[in-house]
């Protein structure tokens, strides 16, 4: 993709996962063409690369919608992340570093700060710092290909978090246990890093359960 294309396509990638564009809703090559100020070739092939990456759907007759959130995926991404990242836990445990330590307390003193904000960005401000927390125990892990696995089914349950208005309870309750995984990895208590993780997952899992019943 040329540098045109790549923030085409970077820019309806992050409206369909903030819900901008919601699900079911259709896209309109000449809409988006119009908007971008570019030819409907290049919206094509941005279009394209999006569908196979399943964030749109092409319908017979050439109607492109945005997809329904997938409650499979879900569930496919809770049971596929718990179990990496319990496994990448144990492993990044022995290899982090003062400047590593570092990083992830800034990292969690940011996401206190995020929840004393008012403004409307704050649902993507935290769920980036939620994500680079765990993104970056991977990386110093040496396992960043599991992470790009692990971003071909969170797409669907981060779309789940901008369903609802900030749940500052829940908000407040993942960065506790975020907390919790940094303390028992400075211990290097193996035992403890699995627990902690796992009951972060099941608490994440049952709440975005929650949401889409609700919805």
């Amino acid at each position: 993709m040329d540098n045109k294309q790549l923030l085409i396509y970077k820019d309806i990638h992050k409206k369909i996962l903030t819900l901008h564009y919601k699900p079911n809703e259709a896209l309109s090559e000449r809409k988006l063409s119009n908007h971008y100020s570019t030819s409907r070739t290049t919206v094509r092939q941005v279009l394209q690369k999006l569908t196979i990456e399943k964030k749109i759907l092409i319908l017979p007759r050439s109607k492109t919608i945005i997809p329904k959130i997938s409650l499979q995926k879900i569930k496919e991404c809770v049971i596929l992340r718990n179990c990496l990242e319990q496994t990448m836990a144990v492993i990044v445990s022995d290899k982090l570093k003062k400047n590593d330590y570092k990083f992830l307390q800034e990292n969690i003193n940011n996401q206190k700060k995020i929840l004393k904000l008012s403004s409307k960005s704050k649902i993507a401000k935290f769920i980036k710092l939620d994500n680079n927390f765990h993104r970056y125990l991977f990386k110093v892990a040496g396992l960043n290909n599991l992470w790009v696995t692990i971003q071909e089914y969170i797409f669907d349950y981060d779309r789940t978090r901008y369903l609802s208005v900030f749940d500052y309870q829940r908000a407040e309750a993942t960065t506790r246990e975020h907390y919790k995984i940094f303390t028992s990895l400075k211990k290097n208590n193996k035992i403890q890093i699995k627990k902690n993780i796992r009951i972060h997952f099941n608490n994440a899992s049952k709440y975005t359960f929650s949401v889409l019943v609700k919805k």
